[in-house]
């Protein structure tokens, strides 16, 4: 099939190595999309620029996520929705259904529906948007955040057409542009107590450690191992650290994955269940002796339990498997201590 080559950085020198060496900066990784453009560093290094400049734009991070995720469904290029989706709920703070919401071109804040309704006119006409839009959209916004919608549409139209015109393999976890979208908004009637968390997650925080972060994501999703497992793995780890915000994420994003919700709910009782295969039993049992660290002496991960479960993964799935169990560990503890609200998703 005929595509635009992708250009390894380890290939190049001198200035292209810079850019290179600037998207592992910005990104925690080098993507595809990265690489594909690196065949042109002229126009590698403009994406870049724009894409720094507009961190200084009056548009949060997460408002120009919406903007990413809305445009590559109207455009329907997964890899954009796909790239979009995973920085949004992973590093700028969105919920799954908020990355939906963006998708259908809402939002429950009235500035971020402006901000969309603004980018969805602007993709509708081409840039031409009518009197009445541009003065709608004036009414909520100011003139300079008018401007910046405008560049991150088209920033994000330069990254979809590159990758769909370029057919840029997908580096990232997918989500389809033919995926149902849940845009129903959450029902505040019902008197639920509001629970908020005693501070913003740790590793969005300090952005350095989100990248660390998103680069190991990366790694676990390159690893060869089925999504379905991955969630069923990260569910059974979050059950036992009671973890609720990582339980309710993964119960979300296992039926994504194309989990049942049988087998969700039999996740925590695996053992006396049919739902299971071989290979899916090994890896739970992995996860929960590795869970359960603490609570052994002696030989903390029996040979037994690794000896089965290599017997059913090569080396490239055992690193993600175990990849996978640690850095869930790793959320649920940062979760449970500062008491993140179940209902808060991380993809």
């Amino acid at each position: 099939m005929p595509h635009i080559p992708l250009i390894e950085p380890e290939a190049t020198t001198g200035a292209t190595r810079r850019l290179f060496a600037e998207a592992q900066q910005r990104f925690g990784i080098t993507p595809n999309a990265a690489k594909a453009m690196a065949n042109s560093p002229v126009a590698l290094r403009g994406y870049l620029d724009l894409a720094v400049a507009m961190c200084d734009s009056g548009l949060p991070a997460a408002t120009r996520t919406r903007i990413g995720v809305l445009v590559s469904q109207e455009n329907g290029c997964d890899y954009g929705l796909s790239a979009h989706s995973f920085v949004g709920t992973r590093l700028n703070g969105l919920r799954r259904d908020e990355v939906d919401h963006a998708r259908a071109g809402t939002a429950e804040d009235p500035k971020d529906a402006a901000v969309l309704g603004f980018a969805a006119a602007l993709l509708r006409h081409r840039g031409a948007v009518t009197d009445a839009e541009l003065a709608q959209a004036g009414a909520e916004l100011a003139d300079a955040e008018l401007v910046d919608i405008i560049a991150c549409v088209a920033l994000a139209i330069f990254d979809n057409y590159l990758t769909l015109a370029g057919r840029v393999a997908n580096d990232w976890p997918l989500v389809s542009h033919t995926d149902p979208i849940d845009s129903s908004q959450p029902d505040s009637s019902q008197g639920t107590p509001t629970m908020t968390a005693r501070m913003k997650n740790p590793a969005m925080v300090l952005s350095d450690a989100m990248k660390g972060i998103n680069t190991i994501y990366k790694g676990i999703h390159q690893g060869g191992l089925a999504a379905d497992l991955l969630e069923i793995v990260a569910l059974r780890a979050s059950q036992i650290n009671g973890c609720s915000a990582c339980v309710t994420s993964h119960l979300g994003t296992g039926r994504k994955a194309g989990v049942s919700d049988d087998k969700l709910f039999a996740v925590a009782a695996w053992r006396e269940s049919a739902e299971f295969t071989e290979a899916e039993r090994a890896a739970l049992a992995l996860t929960e002796v590795v869970t359960r660290l603490a609570d052994k002496s002696g030989d903390g991960v029996p040979d037994e339990i690794w000896d089965a479960v290599a017997d059913q993964y090569d080396e490239n799935q055992l690193a993600a498997l175990v990849l996978n169990i640690s850095l869930t560990n790793f959320f649920n503890r940062i979760n449970t201590t500062i008491k993140e609200p179940a209902g808060t998703h991380w993809g």
